[in-house]
């Protein structure tokens, strides 16, 4: 969820909503933003279309095509599309604003970014590489048998059985890797790596330089693409898929290398500085979400999800 992001320390006050395409919007003109448009939910099926085909016309007309819900989680109802005839799928089913984006090749990486009010600069407390989940073929076993045999794939394997059910019975030759997750998402199959190795001042101050353009942002996560590590520890070549608020998880903490007491250790320091932030901002004058406004907030993202 990318949620409501308050505009502490900042004069005006103020609050963006849950919307990604308002997020991005803020950041766009930090030139790191993947290249993106909206589609109301408001048209018919075939002014949604014309808008694709405006909107795709716009990004290059080219194929895969990211397509995701102007409001969701957990990359709940994103779709890399392959061809138009996904897209008009995806349009019609679809009853909220959609976000057409540029698909970005490369890596992609989770940066957890944070700056206290009472500082000018930032810092970044973990880096995420994702990776896919995959399965080797033997050329004797179906996919079905080898994602239930495989001791990754199974952990999820309602979700897999579900995505490749038209293909469960095929033979993968020996030694053909089959990849089992599209998105850079926990939840849909990706598996994440703890990366912070590759902080380096100059990426910390290519992201400091990007924040400032979103106004009264102190504590959450970059999802980018970039084209390889060292442009990555450069700070160069990267561009914002989304940005998500105080909510989102340090996704360095889910390396199969850590532990559960190394995961709520993440999130005890995470939450306690996020407050710490919180606190800070009061004492600038500023006011916290009412709790009517708040659980208005939570019925509705519910109500949409």
């Amino acid at each position: 969820m990318v949620v409501t992001l308050a505009n502490p320390g900042m004069p005006s006050g103020g609050f963006v909503e849950d919307s990604k395409s308002a997020i991005l919007e803020q950041l766009r003109s930090s030139g790191h933003v993947a290249d993106f448009k909206l589609i109301s939910s408001d048209l018919s099926a075939v002014e949604k279309l014309q808008a694709f085909d405006q909107a795709h016309a716009a990004l290059g007309e080219s194929y895969p095509i990211v397509l995701k819900p102007d409001t969701g989680e957990r990359g709940r109802g994103v779709l890399i599309a392959q061809s138009r005839q996904e897209v008009i799928a995806y349009l019609l089913a679809c009853k909220l604003p959609v976000i057409v984006q540029k698909h970005i090749p490369g890596i992609e990486y989770g940066v957890f970014y944070e700056r206290s009010p009472l500082n000018e600069n930032g810092s970044i407390t973990g880096i995420t590489l994702k990776g896919n989940t995959t399965v080797t073929g033997d050329g004797i076993n179906r996919l079905e048998r080898l994602i239930l045999a495989d001791s990754r794939a199974v952990c999820m394997a309602p979700l897999f059985l579900k995505m490749h059910a038209a293909h469960l019975d095929k033979i993968l030759p020996e030694g053909e890797i089959f990849r089992l997750n599209s998105l850079g998402t926990h939840s849909q199959g990706s598996v994440f790596f703890d990366h912070s190795h590759l902080i380096t001042p100059e990426l910390i101050l290519a992201i400091d330089a990007a924040t400032k353009h979103f106004a009264g942002f102190h504590i959450g996560r970059y999802d980018i693409r970039v084209p390889s590590e060292e442009d990555l520890k450069a700070g160069r070549n990267w561009q914002i898929v989304e940005l998500n608020g105080v909510t989102s998880e340090p996704t360095h903490m889910y390396d199969p290398r850590h532990g559960l007491w190394y995961a709520w250790r993440c999130l005890a320091a995470q939450w306690t500085r996020a407050f710490q932030y919180g606190a800070e901002n009061r004492n600038f004058g500023h006011r916290p979400i009412s709790f009517a406004r708040l659980r208005e907030r939570l019925n509705s993202h519910k109500a949409r999800i």
